[in-house]
């Protein structure tokens, strides 16, 4: 493998159609931007690729909003048995873009902890969608620990504080389509799962220990999902069912929160 280590920009950044890259083995150490960022659009986008077994540490110094492998419009990705800690933003990210999707993805068998340290509102496993459109990407056999967080707080005053505004692995911006199965999520700042705005997502067999919900007292949940329906968003058929749920702390009180906006009755699967 090869060793990136102490630089102003990122380790690998492949586009331009790239196919059956394997990047293995490899490490990323104290870099200003993402570890291995795939991105294109619809005719460009990256497929066929891998990034395995290579370890990433402190991404992100310089441009927060980073990854250790940042997928953009890349399909038919595997990212497996890799060890990722102390970022500034995220482990793993899919972004899709208007001109193109990031689909048949497989995120497996990595060890991810002590991600979001200096940013919000984030996944240490993320992904944005677009528009609804299905990802058919798999989450599967990862160990999830301390999806940390740091921003300025919901209420006054504003002061800068971490833990903050967390998750384990957060499904934003109607992100559809993906299965997460099988992974231990511990001690996130929020809840371990947050569905926003998406259909079709099976949340099942997971192991979700102690989500803090540190900055909120009251409405929270293990698992959260933000329902809504217009004609771009149309939360329904999302499945939540055969988790076990370790909660030994007090303020998060139920297994199931309902974020905001509205409900509909098959915005989830009857369990």
């Amino acid at each position: 493998g090869c060793a990136f280590s102490r630089l102003g920009g990122g380790g690998v950044h492949a586009s331009n159609g790239t196919r059956w890259l394997d990047v293995a083995a490899s490490s990323f150490e104290a870099l200003g931007e993402s570890g291995v960022v795939l991105s294109g659009n619809a005719t460009s986008q990256v497929v066929n690729a891998t990034v395995r077994e290579s370890s990433f540490r402190s991404v992100g110094e310089l441009l927060y909003s980073s990854a250790a492998v940042l997928l953009t419009a890349a399909s038919h990705v595997r990212v497996a048995a890799n060890d990722i800690s102390h970022t500034a933003r995220w482990g793993v990210a899919f972004h899709d873009e208007p001109t193109g999707h990031a689909t048949f993805n497989v995120v497996e068998d990595n060890r991810i902890s002590d991600t979001g340290l200096a940013t919000a509102t984030l996944g240490a496993i993320s992904a944005s969608g677009d528009d609804g459109a299905l990802s058919h990407t798999v989450i599967r056999h990862n160990c999830v620990r301390r999806a940390t967080g740091l921003g300025n707080g919901d209420v006054w005053p504003y002061e800068v504080r971490s833990p903050y505004y967390a998750y384990s692995v957060f499904l934003d911006n109607a992100a559809s389509g993906y299965t997460v199965s099988g992974n231990v999520l511990r001690e996130p700042e929020r809840a371990a799962v947050r569905v926003h705005h998406g259909r079709e997502n099976a949340i099942v067999n997971n192991v979700f220990f102690n989500t803090t919900n540190i900055e909120r007292s009251s409405s929270v949940g293990a698992f959260e999902i933000a329902v809504k329906t217009s004609s771009t968003y149309n939360t329904t058929a999302n499945a939540f069912s055969r988790n076990v749920v370790y909660l030994w702390n007090a303020t998060t009180r139920s297994v199931l929160y309902s974020a905001r906006d509205e409900w509909r009755d098959d915005a989830l699967e009857p369990v």
